[in-house]
């Protein structure tokens, strides 16, 4: 099955583009089409990613065009929005594809199609919770789905995407948000949607060490390596080394150093809490525990039920100035 992933970027590409792109090389049954204003990767760029380069103009006149009523859309951090729209917005470039999707650029990608299989494409309108990773059936009401207008008896609002686009606060309605967003709707019209985070490995924001999300309790020692596609978590539990494959790693605006060249070629590298590496020592227990280590202290805050209401708080709070209350 055919799947694009659609990657509007706007401003200077993160520094740790070149590896990015290099997971996508890797996944090369799939397509990435990015719209950027740097053009700083043109000649770097992978078959499958194509990299078209635009203005921020031109893509606010495009997602406009699609629209009966104004858009409110004046920085590109605001397109996360219209993501679940993709589909209708750009209909013409997912035409002959049987899947859609978006993707953020603080990922490094793994073996997707090892964990997003055809039994998985065949079963499920959607794939992922999160605006890190989504995947969309290429279908007029799944692409339209968004369109829904949504009540919340629980909270006693009536919002819809009209509310949504026209405003200029970012409301995430590409993830979980709490009030208001796509998974609410796919499930209220009945869409089977995979829900499940199991494949991707999100490291936490809140914390300078890599914490999975995912995570049950803490593991303060891990790295994770890239090797010829295949994404894999090494850490330590109990003293010993473990090992898991992931689909991707999601590592939230996170700075790195680097120790390569954009353009030097690579077949492996790690990442660490807070470099990249394509020249490490062989990932044993020991060197695990030194590459773990960072500058500083590591305050590590553990998810808690609060980051939840304070999710949701923030989200009536949008509201409330959307209607004027």
């Amino acid at each position: 099955m055919k799947i694009l992933f659609l990657c509007p970027y706007f401003g200077k590409l993160p520094e740790h583009f070149h590896y990015f792109l290099k997971s996508c090389e890797y996944n090369n049954t799939i397509n990435w089409l990015i719209y950027t204003d740097d053009e700083r990767y043109n000649d770097v760029a992978p078959r499958n990613v194509i990299i078209k380069n635009v203005d921020f103009r031109f893509i606010k006149n495009r997602v406009q065009n699609n629209f009966d009523f104004k858009i409110s859309l004046e920085n590109p951090y605001k397109l996360c929005d219209f993501r679940p729209a993709y589909g209708d917005i750009f209909n013409a470039e997912i035409k002959g594809y049987d899947f859609w999707g978006h993707c953020d650029f603080d990922v490094i990608f793994g073996d997707i199609r090892k964990f997003i299989t055809d039994d998985l494409l065949e079963n499920y309108c959607k794939i992922f919770p999160h605006g890190c990773l989504s995947i969309y059936k290429n279908d007029y009401k799944i692409n339209n789905a968004y369109k829904y207008c949504h009540i919340n008896e629980k909270h006693d609002i009536n919002i819809s995407y009209r509310d949504i686009f026209s405003s200029k606060d970012f409301w995430g309605f590409d993830e979980m948000n709490g009030l208001f967003d796509i998974h609410k709707i796919f499930k209220i019209l009945n869409f089977t949607f995979y829900d499940s985070s199991e494949h991707l490995a999100e490291i936490d924001w809140r914390a300078k060490r890599f914490l999975l999300i995912c995570d049950n309790g803490f593991v303060e020692n891990r790295v994770l390596e890239w090797i010829n596609g295949k994404l894999i978590d090494k850490s330590i539990v109990d003293g010993k080394l473990t090992c898991r494959e992931y689909a991707l790693c999601h590592f939230s605006s996170r700075s790195f150093s680097f120790n390569t060249e954009k353009n030097a070629p690579m077949q492996s590298f790690i990442i660490t809490p807070n470099a990249i590496l394509t020249k490490y020592l062989p990932l044993n227990v020991d060197n695990i525990i030194e590459y773990s280590k960072i500058n500083g202290i590591c305050e590590i805050k553990q998810y808690t039920k609060e980051d939840d209401l304070a999710t949701l708080k923030e989200s009536l709070e949008r509201y409330m100035r959307l209607k004027g209350k």
